[in-house]
């Protein structure tokens, strides 16, 4: 029976069809690549690079066996539809030439029970029989049943489903003989039909043939479809397989190269990985081992090096904290900010230096005024950060921490860095207070040794006219005798008296001091001293003496430095004139001597006239004869000793004699003392 449903497209078949394969979806690209000094794990490294290697080969054989069985069961399926087109269509053409065109033309409507109709029948199902084909009809060019050996359509009815063989049929009628393409039947079977024409004697086409018959070879091409699917995925499995070893083949060597980087990473280990391949890998392998054999080399040699490096750097850095340490002046570098950044000893023992020496962690917050706002240093510092200045050699006086006045020679510059920028500010400074001293004690040396002279030949020229003064006066006493007259001439002899007073300080200040050294107590001295200097019954003035304990015996001349005392107190007696005040006397060992300290509660001695005191003749009193410090002066680098002044905090003076214990000059004899008090 003839079905009426629309035919399937060629090529299709009733075979159950495979489901798609899903579209894999793309791979997410590489994590980042590692920083260099990051080596990645093994596990992920390997999962990448098999990855890389297993996926696209995979991929592409299953391309490519796919597209082969696909193109072999297309090709088999066209060849074997056309062979079946070709058989059909020979078997249309030789039952054409079976049916006479006369029969056919007899042939109406109602003919179904005439002996011509059966006849024709008859044939046509013999080759059907004879071919094993479904059915063979005839139609006329109206698309009207003749002759259908399969259902025995009536004459005349009309066949639907030749209407979608149009194409096929028009070629029919111009004399072709076609095949159809493959189209459903109602049992759910492919099938297919040829087509040849039937001529008459003038040739004319006067009806078509067609035969019918299922596809039947579409079961073997599925049969092949089943075993290629098979074969494709025993193929694959195989592929598989053997990527899978071959990508082992080529990651485990790459592992082991992954895990000697490792360890030479980790640093200390040199490893040698064994070399298993003779490709492409092997030879990297084979790079790396001597890669790390010439890194171990040259890491024995950086150590090497590092090693004499570092102990020259540490011995460079040793003598240079030495120098730097050692060096008698002052370093203090500080940043921008003010903050100490370096300073050494010597800084610290010139001026002061909170919280010195700084601990190894560092340097504290503190330490940004650890050198205090009234100290010269700091101020030096903070002009150079403010303004950018320089400074060489400013002298600059500062009070120490224990009350004396120092002076320092500072100089001060800016520090930058490479690119000119400013970091900070570097002073570097001395004490120059004993250069001080010793450089005006030398002025007031020469100064004494040229007047010295001028003195002596002064007061001897002096002291001659008051002797005959002095001898005509007391001859002129003898003679008056009234009162008045004896109260004059009293009165001119005590005035020709301190004349030559004065003459013999002159001549005591000229002269060399000759010394007749003997072992003195400095307490002792200092006592005696003060009770010259002091008589107790003086009310507005208090003495505080201080004496240390186990002060060494000097060798002195003990008149000489006991008047020199007294000068010095008596000097600070009348520096607290007439308010009074206090008094404070101290002798204590120093560096190597005795210092004799005398410190007044008065005024203090003014900076304009500081550097004058020593000089002869100077004096701010009107009764005074200028000569009592310069004489204590003269005594004291007699000595080999010094002498010093100072204003103390509290607004008064502090005058300093220190004396070596032993003295540079040698004992003089009894005699020097006569001699040096004979006019």
């Amino acid at each position: 029976m003839k079905p009426d449903d629309a035919k399937l497209p060629h090529g299709a078949d009733d075979a159950p069809r495979p489901a798609p394969q899903a579209t894999p979806h793309a791979a997410p690209r590489d994590a980042p690549a590692p920083a260099p000094d990051d080596v990645p794990r093994y596990g992920a490294f390997r999962g990448r690079l098999r990855n890389r290697l297993l996926v696209p080969y995979f991929l592409l054989i299953t391309i490519a066996f796919s597209a082969a069985a696909v193109v072999y069961l297309k090709t088999s399926q066209d060849a074997l539809d056309d062979s079946m087109s070709t058989r059909l269509t020979a078997l249309a053409g030789v039952v054409a030439g079976e049916m006479k065109p006369e029969y056919l033309k007899r042939l109406g409507p109602g003919d179904e029970t005439t002996r011509l109709y059966r006849l024709l029948m008859t044939k046509l199902e013999r080759y059907r029989a004879g071919a094993g084909i479904a059915d063979i009809f005839v139609i006329d060019p109206d698309g009207r049943v003749l002759l259908d050996v399969d259902e025995e359509i009536p004459i005349g009815r009309e066949y639907l489903f030749l209407k979608l063989d149009t194409v096929e049929l028009q070629r029919v009628w111009q004399g072709d003989s076609v095949a159809s393409t493959l189209y459903a039947g109602d049992d759910g079977r492919l099938y297919k039909s040829g087509y040849a024409p039937i001529l008459d004697a003038s040739g004319t086409v006067i009806a078509a043939v067609g035969v019918e018959a299922g596809a039947d070879f579409l079961a073997a091409v599925n049969t092949q479809r089943r075993n290629v699917l098979v074969l494709i995925a025993v193929a694959m499995l195989m592929t598989g397989l053997i990527s899978v070893g071959v990508a082992r083949s080529i990651v485990m060597p790459i592992k082991r190269l992954v895990s000697a980087i490792g360890q030479v990473k980790g640093g200390g280990r040199y490893p040698t990985v064994e070399v298993t391949t003779h490709d492409e890998v092997g030879y990297l392998t084979q790079a790396f081992n001597s890669m790390t054999r010439r890194l171990q080399d040259k890491d024995a040699e950086l150590k090497r090096l590092y090693e004499l490096e570092r102990d020259r750097a540490e011995r460079i850095e040793d003598l240079s904290g030495l120098v730097f340490e050692g060096i008698p002046n002052g370093v203090v570098a500080v940043d921008l900010l003010g903050r100490i950044l370096l300073c050494n000893q010597a800084a610290a023992r010139i001026v002061r230096i909170a919280g010195y020496p700084f601990p190894e962690t560092g340097i504290p917050p503190s330490a940004i005024t650890a050198l205090g706002a009234d100290n010269p240093v700091q101020r030096y510092l903070g002009t150079v950060l403010k303004e950018g200045r320089s400074f060489l050699r400013e002298d600059a006086r500062f009070m120490g921490d224990d009350g004396t006045e120092r002076m320092l020679g500072i100089s001060a510059f800016p520090l930058s860095d490479r690119e000119e920028h400013p970091v900070g500010a570097i002073a570097i400074f001395s004490d120059l207070t004993e250069v001080t001293r010793l450089q005006d004690q030398l002025r007031i040396n020469e100064r004494l040794a040229a007047l010295g002279e001028l003195s002596a030949g002064v007061a001897h020229e002096i002291r001659n006219p008051l002797a005959a003064i002095r001898g005509f006066v007391e001859l002129l006493g003898r003679r008056v005798p009234d009162e008045r007259g004896q109260t004059l001439v009293t009165s001119i002899l005590e005035e020709v008296n301190g004349l030559n007073h004065i003459v013999t300080d002159f001549l005591t200040f000229a002269r060399e001091p000759v010394l007749e050294t003997e072992t003195v107590q400095p307490g002792e001295l200092l006592q005696a001293a003060l009770a010259l200097a002091i008589p107790e019954d003086d009310g507005p003035v208090r003495v505080d003496l201080t004496v240390a304990d186990g002060l060494p015996a000097l060798e002195m001349d003990r008149i000489q430095v006991k008047q020199a005392l007294v000068n010095i107190m008596q000097n600070g007696v009348h520096a607290m004139e007439p308010d009074g005040g206090t008094l404070f006397v101290e002798a204590m060992e120093d560096k190597g001597g005795v210092a004799f300290r005398v410190t007044d509660t008065g005024p203090g001695v003014p900076d304009e006239v500081r550097d004058k005191v020593f000089n002869p003749f100077f004096t701010t009193r009107a009764e005074g004869t200028g000569l009592g410090l310069s004489i204590a002066s003269k005594v004291v680098a007699g000595h080999g000793g010094r002498i010093e002044l100072e204003n103390t905090r509290e607004h008064g003076a502090r005058f300093t004699l220190w004396f070596p214990t032993h003295p540079p000059r040698s004992p003089q004899p009894a005699a020097a003392r006569k001699a040096r008090d004979t006019p």
